[in-house]
């Protein structure tokens, strides 16, 4: 029996080997988002693979086989913060993650704009961190360039006026990026190392749909955080050049070989053989 390797907002997460994990929607009303997921993973399998993307090895109703990567960003972020015990205000955290992660981001999400997809929901814990490697996992609000966004989360997506969050494309993606960049420079989320009581997060909502953020200096990172906030990339892929010229040249991130992707989904096809997948979404029925 797989072992449950821990829970999101909308599925559980459990451990079938060392190299292979199984997402399942956590409650009947989750199962149209794991099948919005599914169906974008059979969009992005039509296209080459990405080396920061992560791997779906096989998918049948209500299961999603992936490839285990490690732990996401918001996770790693938290384990060298410095925290108030009663408010969560960050009091100091340590900044000093690799440079190479933030041109891997960029790449990723200029990946998927090419194919004609916007992630939809890019932030922290939807980062893992593969060895010493990015990839980006959850595709469940994944959508077509141009359509609604349904959701936001702050401090990585802005709420308009409207109280929509906009059409998902290179100005909602590239928030999301400088948003991440902010937390690779600094350590912790935008507004985190302040506190506006117990109504935080509403503040917080007000201040990005006012462009009220975070003061930041003159370096080169800033200036792409700025510029992210602001929207002034015409296209993911603009972005991800300015970034990947300040990040200078880095060693390619690494396929896994196409003759290991089908065994682990051959590991996968024999578990659903043997029942795991009936076991692990007998709520779901």
């Amino acid at each position: 029996m797989a072992q449950l390797e821990l829970y999101g907002g909308s599925s559980a997460i459990y451990r079938l080997n060392p190299f292979i994990v199984v997402k399942v929607p956590r409650s009947k009303g989750d199962r149209d988002d794991h099948a919005k997921e599914q169906a974008n993973f059979d969009i992005i399998e039509t296209y080459e693979r990405h080396p920061n993307l992560v791997i779906s090895y096989h998918r049948v109703q209500f299961a999603t086989f992936l490839e285990f990567a490690g732990a996401n960003l918001g996770f790693m972020l938290q384990e060298y913060q410095t925290r108030d015990s009663s408010t969560r205000q960050v009091l100091s955290a340590s900044t000093a993650y690799p440079i190479h992660w933030r041109a891997e981001i960029s790449a990723a999400c200029a990946w998927m704009e090419k194919i004609g997809l916007a992630h939809g929901d890019l932030r922290p814990e939807n980062i893992v961190i593969n060895g010493n490697r990015v990839k980006i996992i959850d595709f469940d609000r994944s959508v077509q360039v141009g359509s609604p966004l349904e959701i936001g989360t702050e401090p990585f997506a802005r709420q308009l006026d409207d109280g929509s969050y906009g059409l998902a494309g290179p100005v909602t993606e590239q928030f999301a990026v400088g948003s991440i960049l902010y937390c690779l420079t600094r350590g912790f989320n935008p507004y985190e190392d302040e506190w506006f009581g117990k109504d935080h997060m509403i503040y917080l909502e007000e201040k990005f749909r006012n462009r009220e953020f975070p003061q930041l200096g003159d370096q080169s990172w800033d200036n792409i955080i700025k510029d992210c906030w602001a929207g002034t990339f015409k296209t993911v892929q603009e972005l991800h050049t300015q970034i990947a010229s300040l990040v200078g040249q880095i060693e390619s991130s690494s396929l896994l070989d196409q003759t290991m992707v089908s065994q682990r989904r051959a590991e996968c096809e024999r578990a659903v053989e043997n029942g795991l997948v009936r076991k692990l979404v007998q709520h779901l029925l």
